[in-house]
C-alpha cells in the first residue's frame, strides 16, 4: 500500500560534480519537493522528499584532510522522507 499523497512545495537548488582536484566540472539545478511540520512554540521542520537511489560518500583513506572514521563507500537509499533544518 503507498502512502496518502502530500501537498508538497518546491524549491530549487544546484549540483556540483568536482573531480580529483576539487575543481567543479559541471553544475546542474534540480527541483526538490517538501513540506513544513509545525511543532509550535515558533519551530518548524521542513520535511523533504528523497528518493530512492545510490550515492558514493566519503573520502579515500589516508587522503590529506579527511578522517579514517568516514572511508568513501557507495550507499543505497530506499525512497523516504527525510527531516532537514533550514535556518531562517
Amino acid at each position: 500500500m503507498s502512502p496518502t499523497p502530500l501537498n508538497l512545495d518546491a524549491f530549487e537548488f544546484e549540483t556540483v560534480t568536482v573531480n580529483r582536484r576539487g575543481e567543479i566540472i559541471k553544475r546542474q539545478t534540480q527541483t526538490a519537493r517538501y513540506f513544513r511540520e509545525d511543532l509550535g512554540n515558533g519551530v518548524s521542520l521542513d520535511m523533504v522528499y528523497v528518493p530512492g537511489g545510490s550515492f558514493i560518500m566519503g573520502a579515500p583513506v589516508g587522503e590529506r584532510g579527511s578522517s579514517d572514521n568516514a572511508p568513501d563507500g557507495t550507499y543505497n537509499l530506499f525512497g523516504f522522507r527525510a527531516v532537514c533544518v533550514f535556518g531562517e
